[in-house]
C-alpha cells in the first residue's frame, strides 16, 4: 500500500492532468493533499452504436451470456450457477453461456457436464465471438464483484447492447447497483440476503415482463462521462492548455 500511495503521489506532483475512474476518486482525495490537476471521468466503453438484436430466434429458447473473467475470490459465479441450477428445472428450453477466462474453469466445466442441455462453457474466445454472443442474448449476466472499490468495466460494455441486464451483486455496497439503477432494462439479484429459491423467481419475472424500449440518446446523456468521445476530449483539453 505505502508501494501505491507513493506511486500515486508522484503521479499527481509531475503530472499536467490525471483521468481518475470515478469509483477511485474518493478515495484519491483522502489520502492526497495535492489533487487540483485530478479529472474524473468512467471507463470509455459506451460505444455509440448499439449492437443489434436477434434477428430469428425460437419464441421457446431464452438464452442468457456471460462474457468476462470469473475468480474465486473476487468474482466467484458458485452463487449464480445454483439459481441456474433451480432455473433449468422451471425453464427447461433455458440456455446459459458462459465466455471467458479466469481461475474458474474447472466450476464452470464440471457444471456443464451436469447441465450438457442447457450450460455450456465456451472458455476464452475472441472479441469478435464475445460481441457476437451478446447480440444473440435474451438477457446478459453480470457478477459483482466482492470488493467495493473496482467497478467492473462490463457494466458499460453490457449497457451499450441495450440488452437486459441481470446483476448478481455480492452484497449492498456492489458499486455496481448505482450505475445500474439509471439503466431502463435491468435485475439486481441480492446474493446477500436472497434465498436461492428466490433468486430464480425473479429471474423468470424478470425474463416475461415486457421489454423497456431504451434511447441510445437517454444511454448517452445518463452515462456521458463513459462515451469515448468524453475521455477523448479531456486529454484534448490538457494538451491544449498545456501547449
Amino acid at each position: 500500500r505505502d508501494m501505491h500511495f507513493r506511486t500515486e503521489e508522484n503521479l499527481l506532483s509531475v503530472a499536467d492532468r490525471v483521468i481518475c475512474m470515478r469509483h477511485f476518486f474518493e478515495e484519491i482525495a483522502k489520502k492526497h493533499i495535492n489533487t487540483s490537476n485530478l479529472t474524473v471521468a468512467e471507463h470509455p466503453l459506451l460505444v455509440s452504436e448499439k449492437v443489434q438484436h436477434r434477428a430469428t430466434e425460437s419464441v421457446d429458447k431464452i438464452r442468457l451470456v456471460f462474457t468476462g473473467a470469473l475468480y474465486r475470490k473476487i468474482r466467484n459465479p458458485i452463487s449464480l450457477l445454483l439459481v441456474l441450477e433451480a432455473l433449468f428445472e422451471k425453464l427447461p428450453y433455458l440456455e446459459v453461456h458462459f465466455y471467458g477466462g479466469g481461475d474458474c474453469n474447472s466450476l464452470l466445466e464440471g457444471f456443464a457436464m451436469t447441465k450438457p442441455r442447457n450450460f455450456f462453457h465456451h472458455g476464452l474466445v475472441s472479441l469478435s465471438e464475445a460481441k457476437l454472443a451478446q447480440s444473440k442474448a435474451t438477457a446478459l449476466l453480470s457478477i459483482g464483484n466482492s470488493t467495493n472499490f473496482q467497478l467492473p468495466s462490463k457494466i458499460f460494455e453490457y449497457m451499450s447492447t441495450s440488452l437486459p441486464i441481470i446483476h448478481f451483486a455480492n452484497n449492498s455496497r456492489d458499486n455496481s447497483i448505482e450505475i445500474l439503477r439509471k439503466y431502463p432494462d435491468h435485475l439486481i439479484i441480492d446474493q446477500e440476503t436472497e434465498r436461492y429459491t428466490q433468486m430464480s423467481v425473479k429471474v423468470i419475472n424478470f425474463l416475461n415482463q415486457p421489454r423497456a424500449v431504451i434511447n441510445l440518446e437517454y444511454l448517452k446523456s445518463t452515462y456521458s462521462d463513459a462515451l469515448p468521445s468524453y475521455t477523448a476530449n479531456l486529454m484534448l483539453d490538457a494538451v491544449i492548455h498545456q501547449s
